[in-house]
């Protein structure tokens, strides 16, 4: 009898270890998913940020590679663009921007295939907005600041002249083109600033 009762104590005291280990088992699991989250989020906005920066850095070489075009003269498919080079920005088209030639010497990119030299694509979760001088737009879909901007530079000059679509912002002495990542734009932007001296500034 005296045996049997210490066989059963026994049996209890294994069910109660193995029922312990397997407690500290879905611990472990749980603080390992927990910091794998972590990790993950961590490696994203790092991921993000370094995208942010590489399409401000991006958007920046564009913009002087345009001005660059027009001072030399380049010509593009083997004609000379009459109006210069330019970068055209839409709010409605906040995934993109659009290098153009002005081949007719309007000032403006009319938006055809004939004037369109590149569409430059923004990686993920990076998006634009526009401000004409002292007033850059603020959030995706804010009412304020320019719907369309562009900054085209004219054939062998290195000045710029910043349009939009309100002819009562026309002679804007500077053009400031906000990306930021979403979906935290007020904690993640880049400004690029275009003067209408040809200056490219990122901040």
């Amino acid at each position: 009898m005296k045996a049997m009762f210490w066989k059963v104590i026994k049996n209890n005291e294994k069910r109660n270890q193995k029922a312990f280990t397997f407690t500290e088992l879905l611990i472990s699991m749980t603080i390992i998913v927990l910091l794998s989250s972590l990790l993950l989020a961590e490696y994203q906005r790092g991921e993000y940020s370094r995208n942010l920066n590489d399409a401000a850095q991006r958007l920046a070489q564009d913009i002087r590679r345009v001005e660059n075009m027009s001072f030399s003269g380049e010509k593009y498919e083997g004609t000379l663009s009459q109006g210069g080079y330019g970068v055209y920005f839409n709010r409605n088209s906040p995934l993109y921007y659009e290098i153009f030639a002005d081949r007719n010497n309007n000032e403006r990119f009319d938006q055809t295939d004939t004037e369109l030299i590149e569409r430059v694509e923004f990686p993920e979760q990076i998006q634009l907005n526009v401000g004409i001088s002292e007033n850059p737009m603020a959030e995706p879909g804010a009412s304020d600041g320019a719907t369309e901007a562009w900054v085209i530079f004219p054939l062998f000059t290195s000045n710029a002249k910043i349009n939009t679509l309100d002819p009562s912002s026309s002679g804007n002495l500077k053009l400031e083109v906000k990306i930021c990542w979403l979906p935290k734009c007020q904690e993640n932007t880049r400004i690029i600033t275009v003067t209408n001296k040809g200056m490219v500034e990122i901040e």
